[in-house]
């Protein structure tokens, strides 16, 4: 079963009105990923962004969300979180996935 498949099927088993979405840790920024374009006052919004499409951020983008730092497990630095890289994407996007 591909992500598509999955998603759909995971869509009507869970009567949810939006598809799910993937996320991925990663070392580096991604090639061929644009990244998000603005700032959020929650990390949460990234969520409903990835329903759109394809991006990347930075663990700085959620320093405004320090209930999303915590429960996403992002590290602290100088008692700021900082650090790693984050990927939102759609289910659309299944080589970058796997």
């Amino acid at each position: 079963m591909n992500n598509a498949e999955l998603a759909h099927q995971l869509t009507e088993c869970l009567e949810l009105n939006n598809p799910p979405i993937a996320l991925r840790f990663v070392q580096e920024i991604p090639r061929d990923i644009p990244p998000f374009d603005g700032t959020v006052t929650a990390g949460c919004a990234f969520w409903r962004q990835a329903e759109q499409g394809t991006f990347y951020t930075s663990a700085l983008a959620h320093i405004n969300c320090p209930i999303g730092v915590h429960t996403m497990g992002l590290p602290m630095l100088d008692g700021n979180r900082s650090g790693g890289v984050r990927v939102g994407m759609s289910n659309r996007e299944e080589s970058l996935i796997n």
